[in-house]
């Protein structure tokens, strides 16, 4: 929007007033632009309709896109020797008919289990000998339920981010207890799949506040603020206060009706004197 002066309505060399008025409104505006805009076009829109971008606007993750990704580690080297068993590898999940088990994590760390993990140490057997295990349970592998007890305690910590190790889950072999241990996984991060920010909507009180704003600036802009200010005390000026040199002492002019006031004051100032005389002397 360009900004100019409009008081064509009055002649240029009788609007010093309204000019002067005009460039006061002008500069001050020129301090009110604003630095951006959404719409080019409409320089009111302050990012209304504008999709917000950057870090600090990431975009929506989609609901059912989750991927999880792990951090490096190599369970294939990571083998666990379980007495005449030999080598226990990690397996995904747990395994129902199986003595002994490692079961890798399948999460990010959960940090809700932070708490529960450093209260826990080493045991009494020998499942948490190797480097970070700790024993989380040792119960007698004789008592009903233990199994299934077991298995829903791996499935608790492996969803939790630890890697897992159960021995001894009957009395085969001749252990009468059962171990499980945990350890921290990998760790890793879940991603998703985003859409883009959603558009920027000004609620209607801000709304309202830009039309207040945009209706202020178009009458500035316009001279219309001016005109309201100055352009009726200019025309009366020119009107009614003129001086006019070839009409004598008559020049020097006053509103018309400044001089019809002056006369109804002046007519009813002397009937009123001859009423009070009149009563004086008692004249009818």
């Amino acid at each position: 929007m360009s900004e100019q002066k409009t008081f064509k309505y009055l002649d240029q060399a009788n609007s010093q007033g309204s000019d002067a008025a005009q460039d006061f409104l002008s500069k001050k505006m020129s301090k009110n632009k604003y630095a951006s805009v959404s719409n080019p076009d409409n320089p009111y829109s302050m990012g209304e309709g504008s999709t917000p971008s950057g870090k600090s606007y990431p975009g929506e993750a989609i609901p059912g896109t989750e991927k999880y990704t792990a951090n490096s580690r190599d369970y294939g080297s990571d083998t666990w020797k379980h007495g005449d068993m030999g080598a226990v590898s990690f397996e995904d999940s747990w395994n129902e008919g199986a003595y002994a088990q490692q079961i890798k994590a399948t999460g990010p760390v959960n940090s809700d289990y932070d708490e529960k993990f450093a209260a826990l140490g080493k045991g009494n057997s020998s499942i948490d000998d190797d480097g970070e295990w700790v024993a989380l349970k040792e119960q007698s592998n004789q008592q009903a339920g233990t199994r299934e007890e077991f298995k829903a305690l791996a499935k608790e910590w492996q969803d939790a981010g630890y890697d897992v190790r159960v021995q001894d889950l009957d009395n085969s072999k001749g252990a009468n207890f059962a171990d499980i241990a945990v350890r921290k996984g990998p760790g890793g991060k879940t991603t998703s799949e985003t859409k883009a920010p959603t558009p920027i909507k000004h609620s209607p009180e801000i709304r309202q506040a830009k039309e207040r704003v945009q209706s202020y600036e178009q009458d500035v802009l316009s001279g219309e603020t001016s005109k309201q200010i100055f352009g009726k005390g200019e025309e009366m000026a020119k009107a009614d206060y003129s001086f006019d040199a070839s009409q004598g002492a008559n020049a020097i002019g006053s509103s018309p009706s400044a001089k019809a006031d002056a006369n109804t004051a002046t007519a009813s100032f002397l009937d009123n004197k001859v009423a009070k005389t009149k009563k004086q002397l008692q004249l009818n």
